[in-house]
């Protein structure tokens, strides 16, 4: 194809890559409610920590405890995946009673990268106040010298470290939940 039968010419290789950026984060938060879902099940006490307030005419719609206790989990992972990633780690920290989840060495990348994916989402890469303060808070390098209105990109450097970092965090996550979850479990999280 020539140049001006292109659609969007350049812009749409721009597109390609934020929509694979996003879809990081998309599958970064399927992947958190699934192992949620996981240790839900391997030690159903856990459910004890779900408060959720119901109505009688709300109890009674469901066909047993049992789908009861399922639609209060699917609620809590569906509202636990609604918040910013800085506060599921706080909450996953308070629910597990676990002081180390935001403390390793890529905590503050991971920050900048989900503070970036906002950006790319609601506000076309443009730099806010909001991404900047929350950056500053946690220390990310990468938004030092940024200024408001500044539109951000994602080049193949900064997508392979995105990729890497997501897979570092997934994986110290899982672990260290399945350690503190089921200590005495030496299978593998499925």
């Amino acid at each position: 194809l020539n140049e001006s039968m292109r659609v969007g010419g350049n812009k749409m290789l721009v597109n390609l890559t934020r929509s694979m950026f996003v879809g990081l984060f998309s599958e970064f938060d399927a992947f958190i409610g699934n192992l949620l879902k996981i240790l839900y099940d391997k030690k159903p006490s856990l459910l004890n920590s779900i408060n959720r307030e119901l109505t009688l005419n709300e109890v009674i719609k469901f066909n047993s405890i049992e789908s009861l206790k399922k639609d209060s989990l699917e609620r809590e992972i569906d509202s636990f995946r609604r918040e910013s990633y800085i506060e599921k780690f706080s909450l996953l920290e308070n629910k597990f009673k676990i002081s180390t989840l935001r403390k390793f060495p890529e905590w503050s990348e991971f920050v900048e990268m989900s503070q970036r994916r906002n950006l790319m989402t609601h506000n076309d890469g443009i730099v806010s106040d909001q991404y900047l303060k929350i950056c500053k808070q946690h220390s990310c390098e990468a938004a030092k010298n940024l200024k408001p209105g500044e539109q951000l990109h994602i080049d193949g450097k900064y997508f392979s470290r995105a990729c890497h970092v997501l897979s570092v965090v997934a994986f110290m996550l899982a672990y260290t939940l399945w350690r503190k979850v089921l200590p005495k479990d030496s299978g593998v999280v499925a």
